[in-house]
């Protein structure tokens, strides 16, 4: 790896080439990624419910942190661009923050894609339980020699059936390590009952439809009408809907319950909320939501 000698005197030139190459320096480490194959995941990601927790990730040669996230059918990469103004005044862009998370995009991956990277440490265990091919064919051996005392057809037939038996399980152990355990993604739209990546008891709206959730605070509506802007993470599409209720904090259910609300899509990352208070009370009160696709 690239080295620079930092502990020195007379003055080190610490410009903008020298920073340039440490970051070159740094983008090495993408290369262990490689180890986990294209499309894998590296560490955490961990399905809880329906939320994958945050881990770090590996997208065609680029090591991601991954954010969390309800689960959907694909995986974006995002990019969040910070400026910062220059000695000579001018505003340029300085700082790109990139991280894996679901989404809609127009480049994205299927998360049932994505492997978990089996440890290095591990594999010389995972080899010690695999099975032993000797042992398969000590199996073969034995059949066969039963197989030649056997005239009767109908005892014939038993041990032609478990000739075929050997032979299908032998299939399998030679892909399946002994005592592994299946990784079988789940996929809410999946149909077929028999699938196992089917999700029973699953709710009216699936999971790939949610593109965004929070909650806002409102407080006090403070009047008659009052409108209130609600951010959240972009989503690249206008054709969205806000599902949400008024959530009570105060102490006073009484006052609470005088609010109404519709709200309003006015872009990718943002819609209107319209209150109407219904009684000159003071609340203390959060808006739940949820951004689903039309």
């Amino acid at each position: 790896m690239n080295l620079f000698n930092f502990i020195q005197t007379g003055g080190f030139p610490m410009d903008t080439e020298i920073l340039d190459e440490m970051q070159t320096a740094y983008k090495l480490y993408n290369g262990l990624g490689a180890l986990a194959g294209d499309i894998a995941i590296i560490k955490g990601c961990a399905l809880v419910g329906n939320t994958v927790s945050d881990g770090v990730v590996y997208i065609n040669g680029e090591v991601l942190e991954f954010r969390s996230g309800i689960v959907a059918q694909n995986v974006i990469i995002m990019q969040e661009v910070q400026s910062m103004e220059f000695e000579d005044g001018g505003i340029n862009e300085v700082h790109y923050v990139r991280y894996a998370t679901f989404g809609v995009g127009t480049v994205s991956y299927p998360w049932a894609s994505f492997k978990r990277a089996f440890p290095t440490t591990q594999i010389p265990e995972a080899l010690a339980l695999k099975a032993d091919k000797t042992q398969i064919e000590a199996v073969y051996t034995e059949i066969a020699r039963v197989d030649a005392k056997v005239n009767s057809k109908a005892e014939k037939s038993v041990v032609d059936a478990l000739l075929q038996s050997v032979s299908t399980i032998e299939e399998k152990l030679g892909t399946i390590a002994r005592g592994a355990e299946v990784n079988v993604q789940s996929d809410m739209n999946v149909a077929d009952v028999n699938s196992d990546a089917y999700v029973k008891n699953k709710s009216a709206i699936a999971v790939s439809d949610i593109l965004a959730r929070g909650s806002f605070d409102i407080g006090d509506s403070n009047g008659t009408d009052t409108i209130r802007t609600v951010y959240f993470t972009q989503i690249n599409t206008y054709d969205y809907m806000v599902l949400g209720s008024i959530r009570s904090k105060g102490a006073s259910w009484n006052n609470d319950n005088d609010v109404i609300w519709t709200a309003k899509p006015i872009n990718t990352f943002a819609f209107e909320l319209y209150l109407r208070e219904v009684a000159g009370n003071t609340q203390n009160i959060a808006f739940d939501y949820i951004i689903v696709k039309k």
